[in-house]
């Protein structure tokens, strides 16, 4: 078997003419609130799908997804990663949209910044920021966990990380919901959206060259305004970079921690497992994001053909790698369904894999982590009594997640 020839062991492997499927479109009006249904039927009986209307291929199962994940060669980022090609449509320059060698030279200058000695030195001031908005959000006996502090928490930690000033964090917040909301149905990226993108752009601008001599900082925008004076980073890969962290890394933990909310509000049982053993937290959150994969999936073009089950795809054809799918896959995990807690930790794609698996995981770790573990201390009983999603193609992101005690 070559790494272009990949026709598999599954004997029930098929293309999609014929299943009978309803059609999977990511971008339909009808955003499902459960579209864990449509990634079984995919799984089962259409492992290697295609959707002619809107000219795209996708992977569903866990071996497969982690495979095309993993092999840059044939799958590659160069042509970006979102289906609405945002990416392109701003001509964004950063390592998600690059191979090799330009993937690895431009990831290399942010790696410090998310090795485990950094969070572990980081891990007060995420405790402290999480306390502080945990307090804030609370209002008598409600709270919107979602609003007032899984969002806050994810700008405020980039923020600091970055070295920004605390007074702008109500405002990239503000522009952060702009830059992600999508019309339902549409394909196109709203024009408001590309404009916030733009203003963003010129805020961190402004901010670079206000810090430029500041030669006595240690955060993340220093170390790419050295690596640009180096002349290891362009000015529009710098500029494009903070961009990059700014939306990754906020949309990441604040779906996280959201979904974890969620999840340990229906599922009653488990949260007490947690609140007996605080030590099952770590686990507790690879499962959230098994079970609830804050990016559901992300694009990729072949660069040749590719069969895989017996199915060709051509080269130059785009191809959704279905990450949330295949977390479900029963071929993979155990009662793949169930969201457990005490479940042994297996790998999983919430967070990518290969080349380009999420570079700020441990950091979406550490502050899931924080908030739930101060969410379990200050409001234990707490109820979901409303959610409401932001729509999005390929996020599984809450916008409002009232909750009561």
């Amino acid at each position: 078997m070559t790494e272009t020839d990949r026709t598999t062991r599954y004997d029930s492997a098929a293309s999609p003419g014929g299943t009978g499927l309803a059609a999977f479109d990511p971008f339909s009006a009808q955003i499902p609130d459960d579209p864990y249904p449509m990634y079984r039927e995919l799984r089962d009986h259409a492992p290697v799908y295609r959707n002619d209307e809107r000219d795209f291929w996708a992977l569903s199962r866990f071996e497969d997804v982690q495979w095309a994940s993993r092999d840059w060669h044939a799958f590659t980022n160069a042509d970006g990663v979102e289906q609405d090609r945002w990416g392109k449509l701003l001509r964004v320059s950063s390592f998600i949209g690059e191979d090799p060698p330009r993937h690895d030279q431009l990831r290399s200058i942010l790696r410090k910044h998310f090795v485990p000695k950094q969070m572990h030195l980081l891990e007060a001031t995420v405790e402290r920021i999480t306390a502080a908005l945990l307090r804030a959000a609370i209002d008598d006996r409600h709270a919107d966990l979602a609003a007032d502090f899984g969002w806050p928490l994810g700008v405020s930690v980039v923020c600091e990380m970055l070295g920004l000033p605390e007074v702008d964090r109500s405002q990239m917040q503000q522009w952060l919901d702009q830059m992600l909301w999508r019309n339902p149905g549409d394909t196109e990226v709203p024009s408001v959206a590309i404009d916030t993108a733009k203003t963003v752009r010129d805020y961190f601008a402004s901010v670079v060259a206000s810090q430029r001599s500041e030669t006595d900082r240690d955060d993340v925008l220093s170390t790419l305004i050295s690596a640009e004076s180096a002349g290891d980073l362009s000015r529009d890969e710098l500029l494009d970079m903070c961009g990059l962290l700014f939306v990754a890394a906020t949309d990441t933990v604040a779906s996280a921690v959201s979904n974890a909310v969620i999840l340990l509000g229906t599922h009653q049982d488990q949260r007490a497992v947690l609140r007996d053993d605080p030590d099952l937290l770590p686990a507790a959150i690879e499962e959230v994001v098994r079970y609830e994969a804050p990016v559901q999936f992300l694009a990729r073009k072949t660069t040749r053909r590719v069969t895989l089950h017996g199915v060709r795809m051509p080269a130059g054809a785009w191809v959704l790698l279905l990450h949330a799918a295949a977390n479900r896959d029963e071929r993979r995990f155990v009662e793949a369904e169930s969201f457990d807690v005490t479940r042994k930790p297996l790998r999983h794609l919430g967070f990518g894999d290969g080349i380009h698996f999420c570079l700020g995981a441990p950091l979406a770790r550490l502050q899931a982590r924080a908030a739930l573990q101060a969410i379990l201390n200050t409001i234990p009983e707490y109820e979901v009594q409303s959610v409401e999603r932001y729509p999005s193609y390929n996020a599984r992101g809450v916008s409002q997640l009232v909750v009561a005690w």
